[in-house]
């Protein structure tokens, strides 16, 4: 049997069906969640051995059974369920739009170490900060000056998570300014109107557009009208269209079209 450093849920377990099943979820063994997102209590530590048995931290002498478990302030429960969609989906919703999962973590872990350092290095910050301890009705524990967060005991975590949880509460409500590049992801998309649009009107066919080969086209239909009745006219065209022709061949087809044309070429 291991040592108890795993972490599960006690109403999860209990909700199974056999021992068989008796098993613990990846995430949470991710110290930024404390609590179950389905039950809202804090997640207890325990040695498990996977389809038989659970052995719990919390266990009352003389008893096989674990103690009750411990529920968890709204605020709380609202940031784990938040950590808990960016583990499984990749991103999560907040107020000023979808962030993908990296940045929530980042965002959530940067308020961490904020709401965990010492009152004396805060500068103007001491105030809202010690503002945001006494309202979550703990003190901020000793050991985080020197102990990473990953690092504190369960209880430890605890304080500081709820605390980061009052904090960005406070700052999606309003309640606190808050600095920072990704800052602004906390607080609600601002209201921006949509242009409606000009109102519609009833399409028109598009006006061909023309081009110089039409007034080419134009300029020969008028020439083949003037030689049907000038024969002077059609003397002209036909020693202009001749130009193109090579042999005796060519000259007869080109009389030949000028027939099909109806241009007389019996001329005086």
């Amino acid at each position: 049997m291991s040592k108890l450093d795993t972490r599960a849920c006690p109403l999860c377990i209990d909700d199974l069906d056999t021992d068989a099943d008796i098993a613990v979820m990846m995430a949470h063994q991710y110290p930024m969640l404390t609590s179950c997102t389905k039950h809202l209590c804090r997640l207890e530590f325990c040695a498990v051995i996977p389809g038989r048995l659970v052995f719990w931290d919390r266990t009352p002498p003389g008893s096989d059974e674990h103690a009750p478990p411990i529920p968890v302030p709204a605020v709380v429960a609202e940031i784990d369920r938040r950590t808990a969609v960016a583990l499984t989906c990749g991103s999560v919703e907040l107020g000023g739009g979808r962030v993908h999962a990296g940045v929530w973590f980042r965002l959530l872990r940067t308020v961490v170490d904020e709401v965990s350092t010492p009152l004396v290095r805060t500068g103007w910050w001491a105030k809202p900060l010690s503002a945001i301890w006494k309202s979550t009705g703990h003190s901020r524990p000793l050991r985080t000056s020197w102990v990473p967060f990953e690092q504190l005991r369960c209880d430890e975590q605890a304080k500081v998570l709820f605390a980061a949880a009052t904090a960005i509460n406070a700052v999606e409500n309003d309640e606190i300014a808050a600095s920072g590049a990704d800052a602004c992801l906390l607080r609600p998309r601002r209201y921006e109107p949509v242009d409606p649009g000009a109102a519609p009107t009833r399409s028109r066919s598009p006006v061909p557009a023309r081009s110089a080969w039409d007034g080419v086209i134009a300029a020969i239909d008028a020439a083949v009208a003037a030689a049907r009745v000038d024969s002077d006219a059609a003397r002209s065209l036909f020693g202009f269209a001749r130009t193109g022709c090579r042999t005796e061949d060519d000259v007869d087809e080109l009389a030949y079209a000028f027939v099909e044309l109806g241009i007389r070429l019996d001329w005086d």
